[in-house]
Parts: structure tokens; sequence; C-alpha cells
């Protein structure tokens, strides 16, 4: 499965032998709230650009959720973060589990935490 199969721009990179995330990234294009999931890469990509870099996306712990770094050009870390799916399951970004990611207002679908 590749960038283009699954609708997400070259700049993002991910391991793409890795079923369970693959699994993960066709699960949050597949859900409801799938606008934000495009929405949160889409951001990574202009972050990337930024520095002439790459973004790279890993499982997360929390459900439906990812971890991402933005590499610069030259290799090195430039911000890392995560793209966090939010719901009744976590309080909206309340703090609680499974994410123990806060936001300043109630969120539903994925948002990003540096």
């Amino acid at each position: 499965m590749d960038n283009e199969n699954l609708g997400i721009s070259p700049l993002i990179e991910f391991d793409k032998g890795n079923d369970t995330l693959i699994e993960r990234v066709k699960q949050a294009l597949s859900h409801l709230l799938s606008q934000s999931f495009q929405d949160c890469p889409d951001t990574l990509v202009r972050l990337a650009n930024n520095v002439n870099g790459k973004a790279r996306l890993w499982l997360d712990f929390a459900p439906l959720s990812f971890t991402f770094v933005i590499i610069r050009e030259t290799g090195g870390a430039w911000i890392n973060g995560g793209l966090i799916f939010h719901g009744s399951h976590d309080g909206y970004g309340s703090g609680s589990a499974p994410t123990h990611a806060v936001c300043v207002s109630p969120e539903e679908g994925l948002t990003i935490h540096t």
C-alpha cells in the first residue's frame, strides 16, 4: 500500500510494511471524521515544506492516533508530536484515558499536539 493509494502526500513517510499502521490509516480514512485525518497530514506537509523536509508517521498508543516527526532536509528532527484522535472515548480531549491529551476546547476528530 503506497501513499497515493491511501490518499496521503508523498511528503509523509511511514513504514509501509507495518500492517497495523496501514490498518490504522485505513480506519482513520474510513471513519466518519475522516476530514480531520486529511487536514492533519496537510498541516504536516506545510510544516515539512517550511524546512524542505518530510514528515514521518508511527503508531501511537491511543486509538486511531499517530506519532509524527518533521525531519529537516539536513536529516535532523525539527518538531515532533502526535495526531491524536479525540471524541467521547477520551472526554473530547479532557486529558482522560486513553489519550491523556488535553485540548483547550472540546474536540472531535484528529488534532495535532506538539
